[in-house]
């Protein structure tokens, strides 16, 4: 019994102290391993996303050249169009009335659509430069700038006081508020005044900057949707629109360093928000 227990222990050191040399060389193995897959794994990101952006500023310079080139045909038919109605409106019947008015508005939105695309491409093909902008003041000039729109639809706007100063591109914000403030203002169910409210909260290292209205709602569904170049959710003949207004707002505001959001639901109106890096008083 007693040499029984000896081999067996003699037996079990053996097997511990070979264990002891090939669990390393296990290891070291796996750990090499693991290292080139991830290294394998990290070049074919990098050159995946090159490739993606590579894809991406092709298209956006396609998008540009061909808005350029339409432009100049466009402009040909708008002239010509007004040259019939100024020269010619004697000769033309009630049909043909209506077919150079109907030419004359889709002429006019293939210029909002051409011009549309040409700000969405530019953002994709700049880098912009942040500074601080005072949101108080740049909401203030482009409210400036909606006064007409504002006073046909009797729109009430109520600014909180002193809003903070964020980390922004000026020219890019103050697009990406114009187009904002524009859909809450024309967004809204017939015979209803639109109400607007602008404020701050500090998020972390960001400011959020909400955009609150009283209009038609957005069903959960579509808010992603909302974003994309030329996705709309009703028809020209009851919102006109371009469909490309909150692609530029969600493109300029990631292009800033920051992010866009809603909260939304069908005849609740929206709260749509931006975050941006804020600017510390000191």
């Amino acid at each position: 019994m007693v040499s029984i227990t000896v081999q067996l222990n003699f037996d079990y050191a053996l097997s511990f102290r070979f264990f002891l040399l090939w669990q390393p060389l296990v290891e070291t193995g796996a750990r090499s391993q693991l290292h080139h897959y991830t290294e394998h794994l990290e070049q074919e990101v990098y050159r995946r996303t090159q490739a993606l952006e590579a894809t991406n500023k092709e298209l956006e310079t396609f998008v540009c050249s061909v808005s350029h080139d339409l432009r100049e045909p466009l402009r040909a038919i708008q002239a010509y169009n007004q040259i019939l109605l100024q020269e010619h409106s004697t000769q033309l019947e009630a049909e043909g009335h209506v077919c150079v008015q109907r030419i004359a508005y889709n002429a006019d939105r293939m210029s909002l659509l051409i011009q549309g695309l040409l700000a969405y491409s530019r953002l994709g093909r700049i880098e912009l430069s942040l500074q601080a902008v005072d949101l108080s003041q740049l909401i203030q000039e482009v409210l400036n700038q909606l006064e007409l729109e504002l006073q046909e639809q009797q729109t009430q706007v109520i600014v909180d006081t002193l809003l903070p100063t964020v980390k922004a591109h000026r020219a890019t914000l103050f697009q990406v508020l114009m187009n904002l403030l524009t859909n809450a203002i024309k967004f809204v169910a017939p015979g209803v005044r639109p109400h607007i409210r602008i404020r701050a909260e500090p998020i972390k290292q960001s400011v959020r900057l909400w955009i609150e209205d009283n209009g038609i709602g957005i069903d959960p569904k579509h808010h992603a949707q909302i974003f994309q170049v030329f996705e709309r959710l009703h028809s020209l003949e009851k919102y006109p629109g371009t469909g490309i207004g909150l692609a530029i707002v969600q493109k300029g505001t990631e292009k800033m360093g920051g992010r866009v959001g809603l909260e939304s639901d069908l005849g609740q109106g929206s709260r749509f928000w931006l975050e941006l890096p804020k600017i510390d008083p000191t």
